[in-house]
């Protein structure tokens, strides 16, 4: 929490994830790249002082093994952006490609493009050929703007549920796409919400508001 000096708590924070680490280190399997974060207070998330002083330790079950890949990758790219600030833009306000090119070269860091008409097989990580096409454009930016990085957000519909998988492995399945033609890597990163963050309720109300929850997000880190 807040009481006291902000390198205070920071050090206080330190001491008491380090005490957890140390009751759990040999008892359960932990990652060669485990870390440790320490917010102390910058991480405030209540008036409520017991809900601001915590400890968050991340555990996958057998079963989620296989997507531990996704769970990892989610918490160090939700650290890197948590602070952007957010400006959306929907691309379909666009008529031509070289508006949207402008506008993309323009932008600052924090925009947030929303993409249309990017669909996926049923269930599954596969685009269909439609959508290629509709990711060529951006892959022709990204080739012409060598100084643009970016995060892919995915995102479903539907239903209320803590699975950022299907999300996680649809932003990854764009990702790959982007490198397959030419994009270098490491100026591409993504991150999977699952139904974290709908624009409309869940349940939706018709077709057209799943549509828009199940969407596809490209966010301008640096240019």
């Amino acid at each position: 929490d807040d009481n006291g000096t902000v390198i205070y708590n920071k050090e206080l924070s330190k001491k008491r994830s380090n005490f957890i680490y140390n009751e759990i280190i040999g008892k359960v399997p932990i990652r060669n790249d485990f870390e440790i974060i320490n917010f102390g207070e910058g991480k405030l998330v209540s008036i409520n002082y017991n809900e601001n002083r915590k400890v968050v330790v991340y555990f996958l079950e057998n079963f989620e093994l296989q997507f531990e890949d996704y769970v990892v990758n989610n918490l160090f790219i939700k650290k890197e952006i948590d602070d952007v600030d957010i400006k959306l833009i929907e691309d379909f306000k666009y008529g031509n490609d070289s508006l949207l090119k402008k506008t993309i070269n323009e932008s600052s860091i924090g925009t947030l493009f929303q993409l249309n008409d990017i669909n996926f097989q049923f269930d599954s990580a596969e685009l269909d050929d439609f959508s290629k096409k509709k990711l060529d454009n951006w892959i022709s930016f990204l080739l012409e703007l060598p100084k643009l990085k970016i995060v892919i957000q995915g995102h479903i519909c539907c239903v209320i549920r803590d699975d950022f998988y299907l999300s996680s492995r649809r932003a990854k399945s764009i990702k790959d796409y982007f490198v397959k033609k030419g994009v270098e890597e490491n100026r591409i990163k993504y991150i999977g919400y699952g139904s974290e963050k709908p624009i409309y309720k869940i349940p939706e109300k018709n077709g057209y508001e799943s549509l828009k929850n199940r969407r596809v997000e490209i966010l301008i880190v640096e240019n």
